[in-house]
């Protein structure tokens, strides 16, 4: 069910359960219509956060940690940077990068990538996928903490009476019945729910 501002309750179409836990690499390359220069063996990797690389090495490097992206133009110190430290590279503006650093990212398992995109752009497109991948995660649906009854589990029925119930808690005050229509479905709590 959604509800809409001026409009109401409306029922729409139940959405497949998302089961990715975060952004891959793999992910990264369709999102920004890249493609991998080196480092393929590590396209199912994670990504945690991005780094824009626009600032000297040794800036860069506080910033830069495992399973980092860093995203930079044709800077083949900052690309070894990050290879060096854990991070895969994505090169942004069509630039190419030197068999250097291709050889690092295949020893690395790290990808290094290559987008016609620009910086601001890239870096655009993947806020936007991690911030809309941590809305998914908030959303609790029913699927996510539903619960089959167990075997064994006392229910009441709705054509029950009063007495039958009495009998079934037989001295217990904190006693609740679940009362379930004869196709499985819940109808109400009898007693003290907790």
């Amino acid at each position: 069910m959604s509800t809409i501002e001026r409009v109401g309750t409306i029922r729409i179409e139940q959405k497949p359960l998302n089961n990715i836990d975060s952004l891959t690499f793999r992910g990264l390359l369709s999102l920004t219509d890249a493609k991998i220069l080196g480092g393929s063996a590590g396209l199912a990797k994670h990504l945690d956060k991005f780094v824009i690389g626009a600032m000297t090495p040794d800036e860069m490097l506080r910033y830069i940690t495992k399973n980092s992206l860093v995203i930079v133009g044709n800077r083949e110190d900052a690309q070894m940077l990050a290879l060096q430290n854990g991070a895969a590279v994505l090169i942004t503006g069509g630039f190419a990068t030197t068999d250097r650093v291709i050889r690092l990212a295949n020893e690395m398992e790290l990808p290094v990538m290559q987008t016609t995109h620009d910086t601001f752009t890239v870096a655009t497109m993947i806020n936007r996928a991690l911030s809309d991948q941590a809305i998914k995660q908030d959303i609790l649906t029913i699927a996510a903490i539903y619960t089959p009854l167990a075997d064994g589990v006392q229910t009441g029925r709705p054509d029950q009476t009063v007495a039958d119930f009495t009998k079934l808690r037989a001295g217990r005050s904190d006693f609740a019945l679940p009362i379930v229509t004869p196709a499985g479905r819940w109808w109400a709590w009898w007693g003290k729910s907790r």
